[in-house]
């Protein structure tokens, strides 16, 4: 349902259920809070609409959704918790960029992006001391880290010249 939305499927009438799946998953994440898949979703509900108020609810969602990954136990010893913990923090960094392009206040894109830049390093230095042989995977997902990373990097300094 929550795909049909986001995806504007109009065969289903999916745009009038907008608002009630906004409610719902309201809902879900007051009572399952620790769900990095639930958060993730209301996430890309707020960040798929124009109003910039939902696009930094969906900001503080995809963090807190990273952040979940992160709270899994043993997230950090297997493969797949660590690729999902760099899947949510990538596109969490990728918001707050987004975000820090529009935003009138820069100290509070300056805030968000070092935020995200913190996450990120701690998602690259996990990535790397992640098991002795190092595979193509991890090297990938090493290289699209450390390119997020650069941005971030550029994003702040611009907005800190600018201040």
């Amino acid at each position: 349902m929550v795909r049909a939305v986001l995806d504007g499927q109009e065969d289903r009438s999916a745009g009038r259920l907008r608002d009630s799946v906004g409610q719902l998953l309201g809902r879900v994440t007051s009572q399952v809070t620790g769900n990095s898949d639930v958060w993730e979703l209301y996430a890309d509900y707020h960040c798929s609409s124009s109003d910039t108020l939902d696009q930094e609810k969906g900001l503080l969602e995809l963090q807190k959704a990273q952040r979940c990954a992160r709270q899994v136990r043993g997230w950090d010893r297997q493969w797949t918790g660590l690729e999902r913990a760099a899947h949510l923090t990538l596109k969490y960094c990728h918001k707050c960029r987004e975000l820090s392009q529009v935003r009138e206040d820069g100290s509070q894109s300056v805030q968000s992006l070092s935020s995200a830049k913190l996450a990120l390093q701690g998602i690259i230095t996990k990535t790397k001391g992640f098991g002795i042989v190092v595979t193509e995977e991890q090297e990938g997902l090493i290289a699209k880290l450390e390119d997020e990373q650069s941005h971030l990097q550029s994003s702040l300094a611009e907005l800190q010249t600018t201040n």
